[in-house]
């Protein structure tokens, strides 16, 4: 089971860092294309600031599947809680 949760965990950083990166690269031709009547004509992409994302973001999401959640306390179960009230 915690493996599972593991690669889950990865499965999905690695789907919002690719959605992360695209989006923004998306936002910055469309603030170079919408400013070149200024001036603005060149469009920057910093390589090492991109690649140093792309690591941070993938051990962050290892390690959100490795460490113990909040205080290292196993998590409530929903069959303990009270039911909501439906009728008022």
């Amino acid at each position: 089971m915690k493996r599972m949760i593991r690669w889950e965990s990865i499965i999905i950083t690695l789907l919002g860092r690719g959605a992360g990166a695209s989006g923004s690269g998306l936002l910055r031709v469309g603030a170079v294309s919408a400013m070149g009547d200024i001036g603005v004509d060149r469009l920057a992409l910093p390589a090492g600031r991109l690649i140093s994302f792309v690591i941070v973001a993938g051990l962050a999401g290892v390690l959100a599947a490795v460490l113990p959640g909040p205080a290292g306390r196993p998590p409530r179960r929903a069959g303990r809680d009270r039911p909501p009230v439906t009728d008022l």
